[in-house]
């Protein structure tokens, strides 16, 4: 059986981008918010989402009203997305569940 260790960088990602769909409707949430409500520190977080923006997951903006948000609707976004971005190499044929 396959067994899938996710580090920290991973968890945090999916961490996010879970909350970032479930707000979506609430607009854009801010480095500082999202790091709350992850329980990620703020400066990890940033680089996270960074990688995510770079990837075209994630938009972000500067100022009032600023912050993260979805690149697209949550359901174009799958978390094999999320973790290539995190730097896992997923081969095309290999399943999680080891069939």
């Amino acid at each position: 059986m396959l067994s899938l260790s996710l580090s920290s960088t991973a968890e945090y990602a999916l961490r996010a981008m879970t909350m970032l769909a479930l707000e979506a409707k609430d607009g854009a949430i801010n480095a500082r918010d999202l790091a709350g409500k992850t329980r990620v520190p703020v400066h990890y977080l940033n680089k996270i989402m960074n990688r995510l923006v770079d990837a075209g997951l994630v938009t972000s903006a500067k100022g009032h009203g600023g912050g993260f948000r979805l690149a697209r609707l949550p359901s174009r976004i799958s978390y094999l997305d999320i973790l290539k971005v995190m730097g896992y190499n997923f081969e095309a044929r290999q399943c999680v569940f080891g069939w």
